[in-house]
């Protein structure tokens, strides 16, 4: 697992995390998970975590997929696409990024 923290540029105080849950590396793959506190929903801040944390993915860990499990509750499906993650599913289900 590995975790990171979200804060604002300007506040180091942490508004959410983000990281890599069930990390597979002899397969190059795993899942990514994200919470953000309430107040700071609907801002693009999960946006610009994910687009930095599937960059080091692929970059850094050379990973060759990713997948989000996603809640249809927080309604981040439209996020998901804005990201172009492919084949998205819902609850127990999952969202791979390729």
């Amino acid at each position: 697992m590995i975790n990171w923290i979200i804060t604002l540029k300007d506040d180091p105080k942490m508004i959410g995390t983000i990281g890599y849950y069930h990390i597979k590396p002899e397969h190059y793959r795993t899942e990514i998970g994200y919470m953000l506190l309430p107040n700071f929903q609907g801002r693009s801040y999960v946006t610009e975590a994910i687009a930095e944390v599937v960059k080091y993915g692929f970059k850094r860990m050379k990973l060759h997929s990713i997948e989000a499990v996603v809640d249809p509750i927080i309604h981040y499906f439209s996020l998901i696409n804005r990201l172009h993650i492919a084949n998205h599913k819902s609850c127990k289900k999952s969202k791979s990024i390729s």
